[in-house]
């Protein structure tokens, strides 16, 4: 297996915590452990935050475990401490055999995953996303996101 490119943007979140102290949401997503990309933060304070924040990160095929990972955070406009709302892991295992049974040269997927505490199988809400993978590089015949 060669090197995979994928197209992600962390749209939003749904069903957040509500805190005594108003929370500004924002979220780190990787495949790379070394390469982290960190949305915006949406300062309304709302248990539903909206980021649309894309990236394009590459991976190696071979790696059975590749997985995207995002965590949500809250940070508190007062003290200014952040805390981790919850964690998500989505394999991309399921992707690479979509990818090589389809005849297009990208498989795109939007879906929400399940936000948890690290270390708990307790729900935390749900973040949305988009992922688009290709063994081809971005923008090399790759359809727009729709």
């Amino acid at each position: 297996m060669g090197k995979y490119h994928v197209e992600v943007c962390v749209a939003s979140a749904r069903g957040l915590r509500r805190s005594f102290l108003r929370s500004q949401w924002f979220a780190v997503a990787w495949i790379d452990p070394e390469r982290k990309y960190c949305t915006k933060v949406d300062a309304r304070g709302g248990t539903s935050p909206v980021w649309n924040t894309k990236f394009v990160a590459s991976f190696d095929g071979a790696v059975e475990d590749a997985a995207l990972h995002v965590e949500v955070y809250g940070r508190e406009t007062l003290f200014l401490r952040e805390r981790l709302e919850g964690t998500a892991s989505i394999s991309l295992r399921e992707f690479l055999t979509k990818l090589d049974r389809s005849p297009e040269p990208g498989v795109a997927e939007s879906g929400s995953f399940q936000l948890r505490k690290k270390g708990s199988t307790k729900p935390r809400g749900f973040v949305d996303l988009s992922l688009r993978i290709s063994d081809r590089a971005a923008g090399e015949g790759l359809a727009p996101h729709a």
